[in-house]
């Protein structure tokens, strides 16, 4: 794969996690909202189930390693190389 290839996928990839955890703890407080005004009480425990696990899941990548290699990995290739070359 060339370089401008590589550069422009991995921001994608490696934010990718983040918005789709985030994506489901929204919708599962909209669908628990949903649930909890139209009386739906599976509809209301669906939503919550969803919300809690985007939530958590959203956290545990926040504080976890994999947040800290993201960001040297994103900041690593926007620079060109140049941190090697000394300049």
């Amino acid at each position: 794969m060339s370089q401008p290839v590589k550069s422009a996928l991995l921001p994608i990839v490696l934010i990718a996690p983040y918005a789709i955890t985030l994506f489901l703890a929204i919708v599962g407080g909209f669908v628990a909202l949903v649930g909890a005004i139209g009386r739906v009480e599976d509809l209301l425990r669906i939503g919550g189930a969803v919300s809690a696990f985007g939530a958590l899941a959203f956290f545990i990548l926040l504080l976890s390693p994999w947040a800290n290699l993201a960001g040297l990995l994103i900041r690593g290739s926007s620079d060109d190389g140049r941190r090697e070359r000394g300049k």
